[in-house]
């Protein structure tokens, strides 16, 4: 999907008499950079960030440092004209890998959730690192300038400050939504205004916008349902897959409109150099992923290794499952006009990325097998959410007890009382003997499927009542909100609240991908 929409994009380039359009490149990184940073921040686990720290942050900044020093050496020796500050801005813009790929393979695949968070978390890592390299290579090549005392300094305080106002930022929110009452339309709007309100402070003062945005959205997510109500999450869930959808497509129509403009630029660089270039570059981002990734796995996975568990398939995995993607777009084309070699850096980034898209993102699936990965991530999730369906109806029929007892006078809320009574008990019962997989929940599907139907066909009627004019178009909309959602409430076990919108629209997984 990716590489179709940057081919509309070169599509929509090519044709004549289309006026060209400018991209500011601050204006790009403002627009794409905080909002994609926000919304991966909201889907992370905090729980298995903590739990694997270890190999997260050895990814999300060793071996994104050690990628670029490695771009940077190879690209300074062999790509001709290639300045110092130059090639460390290309090492930091390709080094930082983009998880959302990988994971479109994996969830089919039910990779363990080790995998999943080790790729999830050094995404949000990995990108804060490279910016910062990223802005320090800027610095030096528009100033002429670099030490790296001072710049390891300002990173350690450029991260601190960043973590620290976007944690400020977090609060600031949740303490208006504590005492003041939203409704869902303002309380998104107040989460879409969160990326910026945590980025553009922080990248003034000299902090790291980037952490301020990941701390905020980490924040802002682990503690919102105590604040915001059950239709603002709803929408707030809906509001962001489809920001995050739209922006990472556009990012890849913006290189297909700027690459013929881009490669014009190259004033006759040959295209085998290019190629060369491109290729090269691709295999120092793989080969210095592996050579960080097993000694660093040596002492970051040490104590499961200690526990007889075998990390090294996994380990294989995560190194070879480092595919370029929107985010080293994004940074690219942010390059300041005024940077030495910025259409090669350009070009050999795209080539990067459709060249590990390539080579690496249509192998993740055979891999998975060789290394007998699959099959692992399912059931630890069923086992917690079947404990919390437990916890949760538990709690309510204890709930509902005590309103029997204060009601006991009253036999309206009596029998109020016990369908709900029926209702919960069903759902513990459900998931107590087996959830999905037992004949309770077979028999739970078919009875879905009947309630569809019937719920289909009910809208059919609503809707032909708006258009014969009996009925007007907001009391219809009012009456259809109400089948939506319990067309969702029965559509709910077949969610996948983390599918990525790329892999619906990718076709079907064979059928050995399905059995792996």
């Amino acid at each position: 999907m990716p590489a179709l929409l940057v081919a509309v994009g070169g599509v929509l380039a090519a044709i004549p008499g289309l006026p060209h359009v400018e991209f500011s490149p601050d204006l790009i990184f403002l627009l794409f950079v905080p909002p994609l940073l926000y919304a991966g921040a909201q889907s992370t686990s905090w729980r298995e960030v903590r739990a694997r720290q270890g190999p997260i942050l050895s990814l999300g900044i060793g071996a994104v440092v050690f990628t670029t020093i490695g771009v940077a050496l190879i690209a300074h020796a062999f790509i001709p004209d290639m300045a110092w500050p130059s090639a460390f801005a290309l090492g930091a813009i390709v080094a930082p890998p983009d998880p959302v790929a990988a994971q479109a393979v994996l969830r089919p695949l039910g990779v363990s959730r080790s995998v999943e968070t080790i790729l999830e978390g050094e995404g949000l890592a990995n990108d804060a690192t490279s910016l910062i390299l990223y802005r320090a290579a800027i610095v030096a090549a528009l100033s002429g300038h670099f030490s790296l005392g001072g710049t390891a300094l300002r990173i350690l305080i450029a991260g601190t400050g960043g973590v620290a106002i976007g944690l400020g930022i977090a609060e600031v929110v949740l303490w208006l939504g504590r005492h003041f009452r939203w409704i869902p339309v303002v309380e998104n709007t107040v989460s879409l205004l969160i990326p910026f309100a945590a980025y553009i402070p922080a990248d003034r003062l000299g902090a790291s916008g980037v952490l301020a945005v990941v701390a905020a959205g980490i924040r802002f997510a682990h503690n919102s349902p105590h604040v915001f109500t059950a239709a603002g999450r709803v929408q707030h869930e809906s509001m962001w897959a489809l920001i995050e959808f739209v922006m990472e497509s556009l990012i890849f129509i913006f290189v297909g409109l700027e690459l013929p403009v881009v490669i014009r630029g190259l004033n006759g660089y040959p295209l085998a150099n290019v190629l060369r270039d491109v290729g090269i570059v691709t295999l120092v981002c793989i080969v210095t992923r592996f050579l960080w990734g097993f000694p660093s796995a040596w002492f970051t996975r040490r104590v499961e290794r200690r526990k007889g568990r075998n990390v090294w398939p996994e380990v294989i995995f995560v190194a070879w499952a480092g595919v370029r993607g929107a985010d080293s777009l994004v940074i690219a084309l942010a390059l300041p006009l005024a940077i030495q070699n910025r259409a090669i850096i350009i070009v050999i980034t795209f080539g990067v990325i459709v060249a590990t898209l390539v080579a690496q993102g249509f192998t993740l699936g055979p891999v998975v097998r060789l290394l007998k990965l699959g099959g692992a991530g399912d059931s630890q999730d069923d086992q917690e959410e079947a404990r919390a369906w437990i916890a949760a109806t538990n709690a309510a029929l204890a709930r509902l007890d005590v309103l029997a007892r204060s009601l006991r006078n009253s036999p309206d809320a009596t029998k109020a009382l016990d369908l709900l009574r029926q209702t919960y008990m069903q759902k513990r019962t459900f998931w107590e003997k087996g959830g999905r997989g037992s004949r309770l929940g077979k028999e739970l599907l078919q009875e879905h499927r009947i309630a569809r139907q019937v719920l289909e066909e009910a809208c059919g009627a609503l809707f032909q009542e708006r258009d014969h004019g009996h009925i007007d178009d907001a009391v219809a909309r009012h009456v259809e909100r109400y089948f939506d959602l319990q067309t969702m409430l029965l559509d709910y076990p077949d969610w996948d609240i983390d599918e990525s919108p790329f892999e619906a629209l990718a076709p079907p997984p064979a059928d050995e991908d399905r059995e792996g």
